[in-house]
């Protein structure tokens, strides 16, 4: 045996039907456990890494170098108008950033690249050779379709630059290339600026021209209007005073209104408290408490209050000079509250007066300054309608002219904006020059990237190993797994530093061995984990190979020291090995024979060392269709009775349907896992 076994126990068997297989335990890798164990591979991963890298560095150093040029451009301030000293830069953070975007777009746009690419000086370089086709020509369009992939542009965050950037083998190339393209921008702004300004400066102009001509019109039309109505400046001026006098009544009429109005609402306010309807206001209530009598009322009640306190300590509560003056301060607070209401009331009638008398002075102004509307209202009937109309003509000229003023002075700001250098929106701060360093490879950045990825290869490789490797290696795989728990571990019988000469009897031969006390642990946990009664144990294990039968004799006779009488029952018809393993006979009599109707079960076992065995039985009698039969049922509930425990020996349940039948049958089953050999599921 290469290695030992683990035990594990299965659910108590089903009287009703057949027990289904139950499902495996899922896999499940332990990433520590991985770096652990393969540390040293890992190290040495790294190590190759690091050195391919340093190969690689030179390889693309000599194959394949890149020089990297950059151009940066200044995002500038807006001009608020053509006389302003200086620009504005209050824009936000994320405005600059799209703008900055914005443009790094377009300048690598393919109508700035083709402008760009048509130059002859970028034509002599020599990246240019690689779009020289058979007859000579230059292919620009390939040209373009290469720069569009290999331009970077971007913004530097909390600046108001932007850039693009371009690599190329030879250094001489970057700087004809990278400013070609800044140019040929440069220019298609400059000729997208132009474009607006004659634009919008022909919008200015055509609605001046559109002003000029209305203002025009109107003047005819005002000379046609005074001849018509025979109209003068008096009659003008006598209008204008009639009208102000209407406004100014109209005013009047307004404010004695709403003086009316609140004095009504405050009348009809101290009406209702006067009637009890509404409670007197904070108001009321501070003008009463600083009256006089009420005050010269409080100073006698707190006097009341101070006597009463001082008899009180000098008498007690019960003394009658006490119960006296409690009365006495009963009747004064009573007196306060009557004064208190007494003096409201006598406020509010006053008030009540001279808010009348203020709302009847009020109601006569207020007709009297109707009245006087009305009357100069008329008067202005017959003269409003055509003066009214003439100011309206004169209002319009007044606003034709001034918006005529406002685009002329639009078109002279425009005019002004053009003409200054610094209206342009970007300029070039930075131009590209011949690079003196190599940008790739470079041999700090090549040693840690190629040596992380094949760190990063190596651990993919295995953890995919470790997840597809559906090997039950540790405990820990089993965990999972449902119906029954861990009972124990049984160690390789190499690992034991006693030196087991024969691993099926090694609790017997060599006691004092690991191994041994392996089995007495196990064994110890198999007796806590069954219920009282249950007996007979089937051991299975899933594959040929697998360890059952040193389990069964190890763990049979430390169930012999421990409990008493053992019985073992070889039902591997197939593979018949607990007999040779326990130095009995595997063709004596045994549960074959039995299962025939052969026999009995006292005259059947056979007695090695305190432990009784049932062999497999005579070779003719093997039928495992047998094991479906009543006799079985008869041979477990022998052995029950008549041994304390039972272990029986089963084929692999890989290979052998009768394992379920005898399952279902046995008080408990145990499954031996052979770890590093047997598969999860």
């Amino acid at each position: 045996m290469t290695r030992a076994p683990t035990a594990r126990p299965s659910a108590e068997r089903s009287q009703s039907a057949p027990r289904a297989p139950r499902p495996s335990a899922a896999s499940t890798v332990d990433p520590v456990r991985v770096l652990r164990q393969n540390v040293w591979l890992l190290i040495g991963t790294i190590v190759g890494g690091c050195v391919l890298g340093v190969v690689l560095h030179y390889g693309l150093l000599f194959l394949y170098p890149l020089y990297m040029g950059e151009v940066r451009f200044l995002l500038k301030d807006q001009l608020g108008g053509g006389l302003d000293v200086m620009t504005q830069g209050d824009r936000p953070e994320d405005v600059v950033s799209r703008l900055a975007q914005t443009e790094a777009a377009r300048l690598t746009s393919r109508g700035t690249l083709s402008v760009a690419v048509a130059n002859p000086d970028v034509r002599r370089t020599k990246w240019a050779e690689r779009f020289i086709t058979d007859d000579g020509s230059f292919d620009a369009e390939e040209a373009v379709d290469y720069l569009e992939w290999e331009l970077r542009g971007g913004h530097r965050r909390g600046q108001q630059i932007f850039f693009i950037s371009w690599r190329a083998h030879e250094p001489g190339d970057v700087p004809v290339v990278l400013n070609s393209i800044a140019d040929s921008y440069m220019v298609l702004r400059r000729k997208e600026d132009d474009q607006r300004f004659n634009q919008t400066n022909e919008v200015f102009r055509r609605q001046y021209q559109s002003l000029d001509q209305q203002i025009a019109e109107l003047k005819k039309q005002m000379q046609q209007f005074v001849l018509e109505r025979g109209l003068t400046s008096t009659e003008d001026e006598g209008d204008s005073r009639r009208m102000e006098e209407v406004r100014r009544l109209n005013e009047q009429i307004g404010e004695i209104r709403q003086e009316y109005d609140l004095i009504k609402a405050r009348r009809d306010q101290v009406d209702q408290r006067l009637e009890g309807t509404l409670e007197p206001g904070p108001e009321d209530v501070r003008e009463a408490e600083n009256d006089m009598v009420l005050m010269n009322a409080r100073r006698d009640l707190h006097d009341l209050k101070t006597r009463l306190a001082s008899s009180k300590a000098s008498f007690g509560p019960d003394h009658p000079e006490v119960r006296r003056n409690e009365s006495l301060l009963e009747a004064a607070e009573l007196n306060l509250k009557e004064k208190r209401d007494e003096i409201i009331h006598r406020n509010l009638r006053a008030l009540h007066k001279e808010v009348s008398d203020r709302f009847e002075a009020l109601s006569k102004a207020l007709e009297r300054a109707t009245d006087e509307y009305a009357k100069r209202s008329k008067e202005l009937e017959t003269i409003t309608g055509a003066l009214t109309e003439m100011t309206n003509m004169k209002d319009r000229l007044r606003q034709l002219e001034e918006d005529r003023k406002a685009i002329q002075s639009k078109i002279s700001e425009i005019s002004t904006v053009r003409a200054r250098e610094d209206a342009q929106a970007l300029s070039i701060v930075q131009r590209a020059t011949e690079p003196r360093e190599i940008d790739f490879p470079k041999l700090k950045i090549m040693i840690p990237v190629v040596g992380l990825l094949t760190l990063a290869v190596m651990l993919g490789i295995l953890f995919t190993r470790e997840f597809l490797d559906q090997r039950v290696r540790y405990t820990s795989d089993l965990a999972g797994l449902p119906g029954g728990r861990i009972l124990g571990v049984i160690p390789d019988a190499a690992d034991d530093p006693a030196g087991v000469r024969d691993p099926r009897r090694v609790v017997r031969d060599q006691p004092e061995s690991v191994l041994a006390e392996a089995y007495r642990q196990t064994a110890a946990q198999i007796a806590k984990g069954l219920d009282a009664g249950h007996k007979v144990i089937e051991v299975i294990t899933p594959m040929p190979g697998g360890g059952a039968s040193s389990v069964i004799t190890n763990l049979a006779a430390v169930a012999q020291r421990m409990v008493g009488k053992v019985l073992v029952i070889d039902a591997n018809f197939r593979r018949p090995e607990i007999a040779s393993a326990m130095g009995g006979k595997d063709a004596a009599p045994g549960l074959a024979d039995l299962l025939a109707g052969v026999g009995s079960l006292e005259s059947s076992v056979q007695s090695l060392g305190g432990i009784d065995l049932l062999s497999a039985g005579t070779p003719e009698n093997r039928i495992v269709e047998r094991f479906a039969t009543a006799k079985l049922d008869q041979v477990i509930a022998d052995a029950r009775r008549l041994y304390d425990v039972v272990l029986i020996d089963t084929p692999p349940a890989i290979v052998a349907g009768e394992v379920m039948t005898i399952a279902n049958r046995v008080d408990a089953t145990l499954l031996i896992v052979h770890a590093w050999n047997d598969q999860r599921g």
